[in-house]
């Protein structure tokens, strides 16, 4: 049976042809805004998969360049060596964090949400995941519809909106692979 949050495996955003892409680009809001996750971003999260037993879980922020109705996430921040991590949590240490968001405003950068890996293929967020992206969400100072949330699995991406509805999981069916 299909879960209408999270999908099915056939479903799920795959590394391994991310790999061979520029970006994976997904429309939003009925076709009126593209959002692409660049390829050196892509490359960020498949460095910190949790391969081995003894890998802790990493993660970081994001970061885009907003030009009309496309937005281009360009920067993947993260791990840093402050932050709380074992194999099954990540906690991010704040100061970095805000350093790093004051740091890429003036790159031309906007903060745009978050990304942390899983040990797990085909990655879903934890109900801790998915209070934590609603406390984000809701927290933030930012004049964004919604936060753009990524979790990198061994072999898969969960990527989801989160907005004042909640949370929605971005899938193939509006995704465009880019060569």
């Amino acid at each position: 049976m299909e879960n209408p949050l999270w999908g099915t495996r056939q479903r799920a955003i795959y590394l391994q042809v991310s790999v061979a892409m520029s970006a994976l680009e997904f429309s939003l809001d009925h076709g009126h805004q593209t959002l692409r996750i660049e390829q050196g971003v892509l490359d960020h999260f498949q460095r910190y998969r949790q391969l081995s037993n003894s890998d802790s879980e990493a993660g970081g922020l994001l970061f885009a360049k907003i030009s009309g109705t496309v937005i281009s996430v360009e920067k993947a921040t993260g791990p840093s060596f402050f932050d709380q991590r074992s194999r099954f949590s990540f906690f991010p240490n704040s100061l970095y964090a805000q350093c790093a968001i004051k740091k890429s405003f003036q790159e031309g950068l906007h903060y745009v949400g978050e990304w942390h890996t899983h040990p797990e293929n085909f990655p879903r967020p934890s109900p801790r995941d998915i209070r934590s992206f609603r406390s984000v969400f809701q927290k933030s100072s930012h004049n964004l519809a919604g936060f753009l949330f990524v979790i990198s699995g061994i072999e898969g991406l969960f990527v989801a909106i989160q907005d004042k509805n909640g949370l929605h999981q971005l899938t193939l069916s509006n995704a465009l692979e880019c060569g």
